[in-house]
């Protein structure tokens, strides 16, 4: 687990179970994702680091809707079809290991 700038914390692996592995990412702002994965799926560190960066970006995305307070449980069509989005693409077999999700348009 390392720092990879000022603004985003890639905590990495922070539990791994008999079934599963848990990865976490924490944000300057002290915004924190959980990313929960299938033992037996073969994605390396670097593309679950990209996924949990793509999450954020959706968040950052969604948040900017001035409806939305700060601070509150973020409510939105948007933020939960995008990140859908990415599961789908995530649970597609055919996603190679070196692919950039900033490639991929969830708009």
């Amino acid at each position: 687990a390392g720092t990879t700038n000022n603004s985003e914390s890639y905590l990495g692996l922070l539990y791994p179970l008999e079934d599963y592995r848990i990865y976490g990412y924490m944000t300057s702002t002290s915004l924190k994702f959980v990313l929960v994965v299938d033992d037996s799926d073969t994605k390396d560190d670097t593309f679950v680091r990209s996924m949990l960066r793509r999450v954020h970006t959706i968040f950052v995305d969604s948040a900017c809707n001035p409806f939305y307070v700060t601070g509150t449980e973020l409510i939105s069509k948007r933020f939960d079809r995008d990140v859908d989005g990415l599961v789908q693409l995530w649970n597609t077999d055919s996603i190679p290991m070196d692919w950039q999700w900033s490639r991929v348009s969830v708009r």
